[in-house]
């Protein structure tokens, strides 16, 4: 079962805005962040994938995306190195998606993690799923209502007449 909850800025110079959705199992697990909080097309989209682990050794190697049509697949591969801290640490990794077309998105994240770096195998350890919606620029918006009230209006003249 997953949770939504909103993210609050980290300082003032953060806007609250800059964070749209935190999306983890009610248990703790994957957390899925979208930014900025309110994606238009002229804005660039990433997609954050992370998680808590309860040592430093955790780290992550690599972070892939694949975008098609309205999905996103993101997967983060991690792993543990022999000697670590008991210290707890945010481990995750970014996917830079860049300008996206006006839609609602749907996005699946994995975390693979290789536990034992004497063997090259990586396995599935989490996952967790969210969608956004990107929006049409509000400048954009603004002229087309702009332009469809003056078509309105150039009609009723005609009709006037």
């Amino acid at each position: 079962m997953y949770a939504c909850v909103a993210r609050a800025a980290l300082s003032a110079a953060v806007p609250a805005a800059a964070f749209l959705f935190l999306v983890a199992p009610a248990s703790g697990g994957l957390v899925l962040e979208i930014k900025p909080g309110e994606p238009t097309v002229d804005t660039p989209v990433t997609v954050e994938a992370w998680r808590w682990f309860m040592e430093s050794s955790y780290r992550e190697t690599n972070t892939t995306y694949v975008l098609s049509q309205f999905h996103i697949g993101v997967e983060v591969y991690v792993v543990k190195d022999p000697i670590g801290l008991p210290v707890e640490t945010q481990v995750g990794g970014t996917a830079h998606l860049g300008l996206l077309p006006a839609g609602r998105y749907e996005v699946d994240a994995d975390m693979y993690l290789q536990a034992n770096p004497m063997l090259p195998a990586f396995e599935h350890y989490d996952s967790g799923s969210t969608s956004f919606e990107v929006t049409p620029d509000p400048a954009t918006l603004a002229l087309l209502a702009v332009g469809g009230a003056g078509l309105l209006a150039s009609r009723r003249r005609r009709h006037a007449a």
